[in-house]
């Protein structure tokens, strides 16, 4: 994907963003593809967070936890930590490149998620929801200033709206995506594979996590779109 520029777009308002008209937008067909690419990062951050709510009863036995402590895992060890880190990361969208930022965060949660399919025991499964949290909590903030960046005023709200939709749309076939991939996995479709020497919970996570892979490679070609408005003004990070 490149940054194919188009001739600029007349603005509709003035105030800081009357500059803005001087400036090429992103070609609408590549905005609404970067939009379509966040939707589907969207999707697989949803599918990592919620996969746990599926693999409770094998968790449990396997690594011999209490129902506090699976409790503890599905709340505090992810809730907790992804609305502490949406601060400072999205101030950091604010002032560094945001492609980096996302990622990170992408690279983060997949991280996060194979630690958990590989967790020996309670404290290590903590620990990888906390990475987790801190890896998704990049997305929106990131996301969301690009968008901002991609369109111009009157075709921005659009954009943000199907963004916030392909993340309610993720949190509600989440459990779809996870329930087929453990049905899957269950039925040996990974028995070929190296994954097929682990426990089906832990051949789950795992595979999701490499679900990440793919989408970094796309998401390395993004273009970091030029500020507008105030923040253009205000240095920045590289």
């Amino acid at each position: 994907m490149v940054a194919d520029m188009s001739a600029a777009n007349p603005l509709p308002i003035g105030g800081v963003f009357a500059r803005d008209a001087d400036t090429a937008w992103p070609r609408r067909s590549t905005a609404w593809a970067i939009v379509a690419l966040f939707c589907v990062a969207a999707i697989l951050s949803y599918t990592d967070r919620q996969i746990l709510s599926l693999l409770v009863d094998p968790i449990r036995v396997d690594l011999h936890i209490s129902d506090t402590e699976v409790g503890i895992l599905q709340g505090v060890a992810f809730a907790v930590i992804y609305a502490l880190a949406g601060l400072p990361l999205g101030r950091l969208a604010d002032i560094a490149q945001r492609r980096r930022v996302l990622l990170a965060g992408v690279a983060l949660w997949s991280i996060g998620t194979l630690a958990c399919g590989y967790a020996p025991d309670f404290a290590t499964l903590f620990a990888g929801r906390l990475v987790v949290g801190v890896g998704e909590a990049a997305l929106t903030p990131a996301a969301m200033s690009i968008i901002g960046d991609l369109f111009p005023p009157h075709r921005r709200g659009l954009a943000i709206g199907v963004f916030i939709m392909g993340m309610a749309v993720g949190g509600g076939v989440a459990i779809s995506i996870g329930g087929a991939v453990l049905g899957l996995v269950a039925n040996g479709a990974l028995a070929a594979t190296p994954l097929a020497a682990l426990a089906p919970w832990r051949a789950v996570l795992t595979l999701l996590a490499l679900c990440g892979v793919p989408l970094l490679a796309l998401l390395v070609f993004i273009p970091e779109p030029a500020r507008r408005g105030a923040l253009a003004q205000r240095p920045s990070l590289t």
